[in-house]
């Protein structure tokens, strides 16, 4: 006797139906894959992100069998509406794979940087700021941080709108007693605080992230790149070494767990003014002046 399919099943194959397959693989990761679709009723392009459930590296952080990292993923992303933000259209799942599909961009603010257009054109630049501010500055409003703020999740849409994406770090934040993980960030866009193994974090980690990704839109490339030890290199001599003690412009820095005291104090290097003005207030205020930049990109054009 064959066994009656089940409601999983029946809803896959619909929404198989009405997500028709383009065959063409927009991106990967530990997750799964991401998938050009085309929507069947709307017929519009969307972008299908296939988790694969049964990954054993997602095993041992799950609710009721399901990856916690995915399940707040989709949540957020479900919650939210700003037009900053990439939207959900549907998910639905079959068998050990979820499918989360988001409407689709063409191109990220990665790719633009890399092109070398955009250093050429500062109020294209300052408009593209204003956007990611205002993206985040509505996160922050609901009391969530993104932690993987960086060109490549940043799509374009063909109107030139800039859409924050990749929710898999996203926390809530909001009490004094909040603990988060160490090592969140991708290093380039990792402030000093997660560094020297800050756990108690709030809004300033992301506030740091947008002004690496200001320079970068600026200076057309990677303002602090290489492993771990030469970013943090690049950091102490761009921008100073932080001092510790009761007149510190960082109170506090020398009691976090990773901090060292360097042999001997870096002066700040010599940078083009236009991106070290933009980034000399980050690097010891950015934990107290997150506030500043929601102001400031009211007032960029």
């Amino acid at each position: 006797m064959e066994e009656e399919p089940i409601i999983s099943d029946i809803y896959y194959e619909i929404q198989n139906r009405r997500f028709k397959k383009d065959g063409i693989k927009l991106g990967g990761g530990s997750y799964g894959e991401v998938t050009l679709r085309t929507d069947g009723v709307t017929n519009k392009k969307v972008a299908v992100k296939q988790f694969n459930l049964g990954d054993q590296s997602l095993m041992g952080r799950d609710f009721d069998g399901y990856p916690l990292e995915i399940l707040r993923e989709i949540k957020v992303l479900r919650e939210l509406d700003h037009s900053n933000i990439v939207k959900v259209v549907d998910f639905y799942f079959h068998r050990n794979l979820l499918y989360m599909v988001m409407e689709y961009h063409p191109s990220d603010l990665e790719k633009e940087i890399r092109n070398g257009r955009l250093k050429t054109d500062p109020m294209r630049v300052c408009r593209y700021l204003k956007m990611i501010l205002e993206g985040v500055r509505y996160l922050h409003m609901n009391f969530l941080l993104h932690r993987d703020l960086k060109p490549a999740n940043i799509l374009i849409s063909e109107d030139d709108v800039l859409k924050i994406t990749d929710f898999g770090s996203v926390r809530p934040f909001g009490s004094e007693c909040d603990q988060f993980t160490k090592g969140v960030i991708t290093p380039s866009y990792r402030p000093p605080e997660i560094w020297f193994g800050a756990i108690i974090y709030g809004p300033a980690v992301d506030v740091w992230s947008i002004g690496c990704i200001f320079a970068e839109m600026a200076r057309g490339e990677i303002l602090f790149a290489g492993n771990d030890s030469q970013i943090l290199e690049s950091i102490y001599v761009i921008l100073g070494t932080p001092n510790s003690g009761p007149s510190s412009e960082w109170v506090g820095v020398e009691k976090l767990q990773g901090y060292i005291k360097p042999l001997q104090e870096i002066s700040i290097n010599s940078l083009d003014v236009f991106v070290y003005s933009s980034l000399s207030f980050l690097y010891y205020y950015h934990l107290y002046l997150f506030s500043f930049l929601y102001l400031f990109s009211f007032v960029l054009y």
